[in-house]
């Protein structure tokens, strides 16, 4: 248990709950049934103290008051409640805590850094750990849909054939970044992104632009998967990759008066040849 009582005249420490007594609550300790007995739930430690003493019912056994007496009260003390015996705790002193049982993620920043777009990052992260309702996903919870991707007609659909062996999402990921082609096998997810991250032939700005291409592109061919099947709606690969790149465009150019990295993500774009909304039009890289 990292956190501990330390008890002050003014400790709002419920005694019927807490775990205020030799790191435990009264159904731990020993005769315990006592103090439950003869107080009731919402009783309070500093209702049990008086001048700074301990201050029990008389109901209460001898043996069992000399052991709570025994619980040092600290007159001096403002906080009751500690974490790990920190005198200054954070709450990611907390999380860290809670998520310490849990397999260690080594991927986790591909998606979730600095220049992430929240929505494009849930879905990426959705992707990657089976949380899309896929057709493979839905038939592990017995229920059954057609199971051929919506997309390429052809091939069954499941996360790993969406992004990116599907022919229509692999010409949108193309379209956006020709440089894939070197990739001698279509990738998925996981391989794209750190294909992306380990380039060594391949600036940092550029990079995090094709990260973030990346992150879109799931999004949207997600969104067009669901129009599909359900609004009997479709779009091109070439129409979808036009609403990637806009969308991207639109985000940098809103952000990057007052963010240095997105304005240079801006001149990576321009560099690259992207198309740009309407709004970039008048912006160009240094130089030209």
């Amino acid at each position: 248990m990292k956190f501990s009582f330390k008890i002050t005249p003014s400790a709002l420490i419920a005694v019927h709950w807490d775990h205020w007594c030799y790191n435990g609550n009264m159904d731990s300790f020993s005769d315990g049934h006592f103090v439950l007995l003869h107080t009731n739930p919402n009783t309070l430690i500093r209702d049990l103290i008086r001048d700074n003493c301990w201050s029990l019912p008389n109901e209460i056994p001898v043996n069992v008051k000399l052991a709570i007496q025994d619980i040092p009260i600290f007159t001096h003390s403002s906080s009751c409640l500690f974490w790990d015996n920190l005198k200054l705790s954070r709450f990611s002193d907390y999380i860290n805590a809670f998520h310490s049982n849990m397999p260690f993620c080594p991927w986790y920043k591909l998606v979730w850094h600095k220049s992430h777009a929240l929505r494009y990052s849930a879905f990426t992260w959705l992707a990657l750990v089976g949380g899309l309702k896929t057709s493979d996903a839905l038939l592990i919870r017995n229920i059954q849909i057609p199971n051929v991707c919506s997309l390429c007609h052809v091939f069954p659909e499941s996360s790993s054939h969406l992004f990116f062996e599907c022919s229509y999402s692999y010409e949108i990921l193309i379209s956006i970044m020709p440089v894939a082609r070197q990739l001698l096998l279509r990738p998925s997810i996981l391989q794209l992104l750190e294909w992306i991250t380990n380039d060594p032939d391949t600036t940092q700005h550029t990079k995090k632009l094709y990260s973030i291409f990346s992150y879109c592109s799931i999004y949207y061919i997600w969104k067009e998967r669901n129009s599909r099947r359900f609004a009997n709606i479709f779009n091109s690969s070439s129409t979808t990759t036009l609403c990637i790149k806009k969308d991207v465009n639109l985000k940098i150019c809103l952000c990057s008066g007052s963010n240095s990295v997105l304005l240079l993500l801006l001149v990576v774009a321009l560099r690259l040849g992207l198309h740009l909304c309407a709004c970039c039009a008048d912006i160009s890289t240094p130089g030209q």
